[in-house]
């Protein structure tokens, strides 16, 4: 014992990262890679060995341990702790990576964006403590749960909530988990649209994420008009899936009235095509009654509903739900299966009872109370540092304004979206979202992610930024997409 005291002491007094379990626990798993200590060999008492190195009997109990779950040693009960006969494979042998604080560091620089929630009201005690709880609870039932649609008491729990909420048509079976509206356009496109050449309808302005998919589908994005009452139904027939907003249409904020939305639900029956219902923030209405879901006014199953939790929860949260008529269903699952098995259960489990239990519909009006607050702030103090240069619309609902230029003086949006990313406001040039109508000019700035006592400072370094270059100062092309 002398001998592995020593150099374990040896190891100890090295200054090295971590507690002094960690380093006993490294020092020991040495001694056994080494040779020191060979296969079969009992380790000292735990008591023995804590006297000998000064340490606390808890701390060497926790390192045995440790080594244990990790197969260097073997317990054997009333006779102490023995270095097992099968080490681990080689790969394993090695020390935690260490994180790096300039990754940590650089995650905390990322852009602003025009359509991120009030990140700083995310409740993040309460879903930490509803994810442990979850976990706890994870028996390997669910550990092995491969339900090609999701984890089925999340389903049930969107279904009841998008009912109530949304006056969406919706059952447990109905609905899938996805990770986004890009996801389920690329699986209905597969599914709907067995030609190859068909193009999928889109509203122009749009959104340009979802372009990018269609491209990358190989297929023509095909754009949909869009009046002041949203996206104008299709005069003979739309195509055989079209993607609309009609809740807010992005990027114009524009919400469908009730005689446009029978309009395509009657055109979608009669003409046999499908809608994809994007309704990305439906949530976030500040003035007035927010119109039913398309989706619930369709009886004949041609309007299919996708929703999510990138803006009521956090962006990177990536968990969708797609309601699907029956008769799509089984057809949906079995592609999906095809292309990726199921959705990881790590960014389900914790929803069920966020969603179950009611927060997230207390955090949605919360968030709802604060957005309003924070738009109303944000419009009275960008109409005293900027109402000379740019008209603001749009205060109403959702997660940006749209400020479009009154002087002719100013340069590109592109270049101003880069200027306002700059000084700290989440922005997007309003022309790259368009495709075949003429551009208009504009910004889509984002308020609700800004706290309202750093919105003055914020809008006067945009101000400065824009008044203190020339145009020939803003050539640096950039799209400002949020």
């Amino acid at each position: 014992m002398t001998s592995l005291t020593d150099s374990l002491l040896l190891s100890l007094r090295v200054d090295q990262p971590g507690t002094l379990q960690a380093r006993l626990h490294r020092a020991i798993r040495e001694a056994i890679l080494s040779g020191r200590l060979r296969p079969g060999e009992r380790l000292p008492a735990t008591r023995l060995l804590a006297k000998s190195l000064s340490l606390g009997r808890n701390t060497v109990s926790l390192a045995y341990e440790a080594l244990a779950s990790e197969g260097y040693l073997t317990a054997r009960g009333g006779s102490g702790h023995y270095v097992a006969a099968d080490l681990p494979d080689a790969p394993l042998n090695h020390d935690p990576i260490p994180v790096r604080t300039s990754k940590t560091a650089a995650l905390a620089a990322l852009p602003v964006s025009s359509g991120q929630p009030a990140l700083d009201l995310f409740p993040r005690d309460l879903f930490a403590r509803l994810t442990a709880r979850a976990w706890r609870r994870a028996g390997p039932a669910l550990l092995s749960c491969r339900d090609v649609a999701g984890l089925p008491p999340l389903r049930e729990a969107v279904a009841h909530y998008l009912r109530v909420t949304r006056d969406v048509r919706a059952e447990a079976g109905q609905v899938v988990i996805l990770s986004g509206v890009q996801q389920a356009l690329s699986l209905l496109a597969h599914l709907l649209m067995p030609d190859r050449d068909a193009g999928v309808g889109i509203e122009d302005p749009g959104y340009p994420g979802l372009v990018e998919t269609i491209a990358a589908l190989g297929r023509p994005a095909i754009s949909i008009a869009v009046d002041r009452d949203g996206a104008v139904p299709p005069a003979p027939a739309a195509p055989t899936l079209t993607v609309l907003s009609p809740s807010r249409q992005y990027p114009l904020g524009l919400t469908m009235p009730l005689a446009r939305r029978i309009a395509w639900v009657q055109a979608a029956s009669e003409q046999g095509f499908h809608i994809l219902e994007d309704d990305y923030d439906s949530e976030f209405r500040y003035e007035g009654k927010a119109q039913p879901s398309l989706q619930g006014l369709d009886p004949s199953g041609h309007v299919l509903y996708t929703g999510g939790s990138s803006k009521a929860l956090f962006p990177a949260a990536r968990i969708a739900w797609l309601v699907l008529p029956d008769r799509l269903v089984d057809p949906f699952l079995k592609l999906r299966h095809a292309l990726d098995s199921f959705p990881p259960l790590a960014s389900q489990l914790p929803l069920v009872d966020f969603i179950g239990e009611g927060h997230f519909a207390r955090h949605m009006r919360r968030l709802r109370m604060a957005h309003r607050d924070r738009a109303e702030t944000f419009a009275a103090a960008f109409r005293v540092t900027l109402g000379d240069r740019f008209h603001l619309s749009g205060g109403g609902a959702g997660l940006h304004l749209i400020a479009e230029p009154v002087t002719g003086d100013l340069p590109d949006d592109r270049i101003l979206a880069r200027l306002a990313l700059d000084a700290g406001i989440g922005a997007a040039a309003l022309s790259v979202t368009y495709r075949d109508v003429a551009p208009r000019q504009g910004l889509l700035l984002g308020f609700a992610d800004i706290p309202s006592s750093e919105m003055p400072s914020r809008l006067a370094r945009f101000k400065a930024s824009v008044d203190a270059g020339s145009i020939s100062d803003f050539q640096r092309p950039h799209h400002g997409l949020g």
